[in-house]
């Protein structure tokens, strides 16, 4: 886990205390590559992607970015490092730079997902809503994936009141990714998001009253189950939502409700549910009235 400073923690299953991981800089983002994480460090103006073997931390490539953020998204083989300008593809020590149609609003970047030569970036503006861009990596070109409706935040995927706080690879649709939308400010408004293409339509979304949920999938109200993460698990999506871990899967969903957390030196963390690490963070109420809500990484 990575604090505002720049500051990595470790927090292992069973362990009562935190680690602070020792590194040369602040790090601005991490990821797991092939199993073995990975880190983005900025010291004196230098960035640096390096690798952890053991308790080291191995330099593989320097970066230059020319300032501004700094963001990571791992694959089995490859590192891709996104900016305000221009997209680093990362690949057997070797660097490609493909430059922008226009700049990226970094400070709003809550999540990346690259799936195939396609890089989805989900924003999240709290209750002015978000929304997710797309990004061609031949071209660099950035498109919005926006798809409304004449009412008042109508339609699947709204800019305007929809925040983006995951986006994964769709198991059962190869070629295609699901974003989880979320926001609890007075209400909760949520759901998950099937992008196919130029195609969008809600995958999953859920009635949440008084604590609990009910419904099925294709229904959408507005005091709806927000959603702050998804991972894919095999098979299936493993989705955070306010109220409940909800497996996904091509017959469907189930809902099972949030595990105990425990407390690590400050963090809130469960490695109860199978499949699947939650911790909690209050990082969005920087933008809305959401309070503690869960990110969901997968162990896969």
């Amino acid at each position: 886990m990575r604090s505002d400073a720049g500051i990595v923690f470790s927090v292992a299953q069973g362990e009562l205390q935190r680690r602070e991981e020792s590194l040369p800089g602040a790090v601005l983002d991490l990821c797991a590559r092939n199993g073995q994480l990975v880190v983005l460090t900025s010291a004196k103006g230098a960035w640096t992607l390096r690798r952890r073997e053991g308790n080291d931390w191995i330099a593989e490539t320097s970066i230059d970015a020319g300032g501004g953020f700094g963001t990571l998204h791992c694959t089995v083989h490859d590192v891709t490092v996104v900016t305000p300008n221009r997209v680093f593809l990362i690949r057997d020590g070797r660097t490609k730079a493909v430059m922008l149609s226009r700049p990226l609003p970094g400070a709003l970047a809550s999540s990346l997902h690259v799936e195939g030569d396609r890089l989805f970036v989900g924003l999240n503006r709290g209750e002015f809503g978000g929304g997710l861009l797309r990004v061609d990596l031949r071209t660099g070109r950035v498109a919005a994936v926006d798809r409304k409706a004449n009412e008042l935040c109508g339609g699947p995927l709204n800019s305007d009141c929809d925040p983006v706080h995951g986006v994964a690879a769709e198991p059962w649709k190869p070629g295609c990714v699901v974003a989880a939308i979320g926001l609890v400010h007075m209400m909760s408004h949520g759901r998950l998001v099937e992008i196919c293409g130029d195609d969008v339509r809600t995958l999953l979304s859920r009635p949440y009253k008084t604590g609990t949920s009910g419904g099925r999938i294709g229904r959408d109200d507005f005091v709806t189950v927000a959603f702050f993460g998804v991972a894919r698990s095999g098979a299936e999506l493993l989705a955070a939502g306010v109220d409940g871990l909800y497996r996904v899967s091509a017959q469907g969903a189930e809902r099972e409700p949030l595990p105990a957390f425990k407390d690590v030196g400050g963090i809130k963390v469960s490695f109860e549910a199978p499949g699947v690490v939650l911790v909690l963070t209050e990082v969005n109420a920087r933008k809305s009235l959401s309070g503690s809500v869960p990110l969901v990484v997968s162990r896969d």
